[in-house]
């Protein structure tokens, strides 16, 4: 990860800081066979690395925190249709109970493809060396970080890499991911943000793709 060089900087209602150069490129298109083990080493790092969760936030804190609950139930479920709006509350409740359940671990937050940088030797082999966007990081639940691979490569592809139990929680935190999008929108009166969002999530539960691209749910 960077360090950290000077900032925050905010200036019209965004904000940024100067981090050290962060070595590799992103591959975003790179297929899972060959980010497998990658992805593989980056999880099992967080989950060993020592923290102390008073010095972290808690999951979510960029889309309300404690307050994401309430924000979805009070001011997003009105503007999506009743049928996805009660189950957008549900998916909240799942999500939250299926959490509380797991042995919170570092968690980077949004680790997709497009915050993993890159090297590739001789060989064409590509190897994990920077982390993106490390303001999400907090002290939670393991799966949050699968949660973005199941969305970029699909749960049957991520299923070798965790257990059956972590993956049926990702499943969840997957299907909810729009919806912290939607409510970090709102936070801040990004209406256009929030409505794309909300088109998300209206568009994956018509086609059954909540929890996963391939149209699979987690088991109960």
């Amino acid at each position: 990860m960077p360090d950290v060089l000077e900032g925050p900087v905010e200036d019209d209602g965004a904000s940024g800081v100067l981090t050290a150069y962060v070595p590799g490129t992103i591959r975003a298109d790179a297929a899972w066979d060959d980010v497998r083990e990658g992805y593989a080493t980056l999880l099992e790092g967080l989950g060993r690395a020592a923290t102390d969760d008073h010095e972290l936030g808690r999951p979510r804190s960029w889309c309300g925190g404690a307050q994401w609950p309430d924000v979805v139930q009070y001011r997003l479920v009105p503007l999506l249709p009743s049928d996805v709006g009660r189950r957008a509350a549900r998916l909240v409740h799942d999500v939250l109970g299926a959490e509380a359940e797991a042995s919170p671990v570092l968690v980077h937050g949004d680790l997709g493809p497009h915050n993993v940088t890159w090297a590739v030797d001789a060989g064409g082999a590509l190897t994990p060396v920077g982390l993106l966007d490390v303001d999400h990081a907090a002290h939670g639940d393991p799966a949050i970080d699968v949660a973005p691979l199941v969305g970029a490569f699909g749960a049957a592809a991520v299923a070798d890499l965790v257990t059956a139990e972590t993956l049926a929680r990702a499943m969840r935190h997957r299907a909810t991911l729009s919806l912290q999008v939607a409510a970090a929108a709102e936070l801040i009166d990004d209406v256009s943000l929030r409505d794309h969002a909300l088109a998300n999530v209206v568009s994956r539960a018509r086609a059954g793709t909540l929890y996963d691209p391939g149209g699979s749910a987690p088991s109960d």
